[in-house]
């Protein structure tokens, strides 16, 4: 699918298509995808084309942090 492997952090992938990145993490059997909505979607696409999976929608908790989003801006707890 053309994601990298970081280098800061074993479970981070990340591509840049154009000029717009799409960072991936991946823990065990949870996947967190972020950044612009019309890469999110494709990506989505492309995996369930590959691999059984299921989206949940938004993110509310994530490797034991609490994820909320106000006024178009993401916050971490």
């Amino acid at each position: 699918m053309g994601f990298q492997k970081s280098d800061a952090t074993p479970n981070l992938y990340y591509i840049v298509v154009g000029k717009d990145p799409l960072i991936l993490d991946l823990y065990v059997d949870d996947l967190f995808i972020t950044w612009e909505e019309r890469l999110i979607e494709h990506c989505k696409t492309d995996f369930a084309s590959k691999f059984e999976m299921i989206d949940i929608g938004l993110v509310h908790y994530f490797l034991g942090l609490e994820v909320w989003e106000d006024d178009g801006h993401t916050f971490l707890a």
